[in-house]
């Protein structure tokens, strides 16, 4: 395909990492376990739905803001310095130093799910993938509106071969934040590109230019590419005003 080798490029892109502390008792999600019975699971509902008025003027769309980030507590202060740190020797490739302060965050503060998902990425850069998996999986384990780790789980999964365990991660996420653009786009490679279903790809693309507006024209070519595939022409479509000027999605919410 044309667009593959960018588009590899633009896939996952993360979000923020940062630590949150989560409230409550978390419930686990079998996103790993490879014994349980896997079928791909609709995503549709996902999918961004313009409304119109009664004079068929589309209605702004307001997305729904990531969760994630929504989140408040008390975080350790030293617990906040080693993570910084723990990044910091993992952007210089002292894996060991990365690796032991890891081990303690995750050992003496068992309520942040960021050092997990720093231990997954540490273990992705030692090319230790079934590591990561274990490592992301429990991140969200801690907390499961870490939609960052989702994403870099369902990516690990796909690099393993075990397309429709990620294609059910996928669609774990956008059950936690249904507007979450990279997700979309990773979804979309995903059908795409690995599992033939390039009508279920298409909708996914859409909705990723609808909730970035349609900013990324690397996606815009994919799209075009997909549609003379599918012979199905978009229909989701970002507000336009008058003088032409892309309006995103939600800024004439309030």
């Amino acid at each position: 395909m044309k667009y593959v080798n960018r588009l590899q490029k633009l896939i996952c892109a993360a979000v923020l990492l940062g630590l949150v502390a989560c409230g409550g008792a978390p419930v686990k999600k079998n996103l790993v376990d490879e014994s349980a019975p896997r079928d791909m699971v609709s995503t549709l509902e996902f999918i961004p739905v313009v409304k119109q008025d009664k004079e068929g003027a589309q209605l702004p769309y307001a997305p729904q803001v990531n969760p994630y980030l929504l989140q408040k507590g008390k975080i350790n202060k030293q617990s906040a310095l080693k993570f910084i740190e723990a990044k910091r020797a993992i952007s210089s490739r002292n894996y060991a130093k990365a690796n032991s302060l890891l081990d303690d965050l995750t050992s003496s503060d068992d309520k942040l799910s960021g050092p997990w998902l720093l231990k997954g990425d540490l273990a992705v850069a030692e090319s230790n993938f079934d590591a990561a998996v274990e490592s992301y999986a429990k991140a969200i384990d801690v907390n499961p509106k870490n939609v960052n780790a989702y994403l870099r789980l369902a990516l690990n999964q796909r690099k393993q071969g075990k397309f429709l365990v990620a294609q059910n991660t996928y669609a774990e996420v956008l059950k936690v934040w249904k507007d979450f653009p990279e997700a979309h786009l990773n979804l979309a490679v995903l059908y795409d590109l690995y599992l033939n279903h390039p009508i279920r790809a298409q909708k996914h693309v859409e909705a990723y230019q609808f909730l970035t507006g349609e900013e990324n024209t690397e996606v815009a070519n994919w799209l075009e590419e997909i549609q003379t595939r599918t012979g199905i022409q978009t229909s989701l479509r970002s507000l336009v005003a008058a003088n032409g000027e892309v309006i995103k999605p939600g800024a004439l919410a309030n």
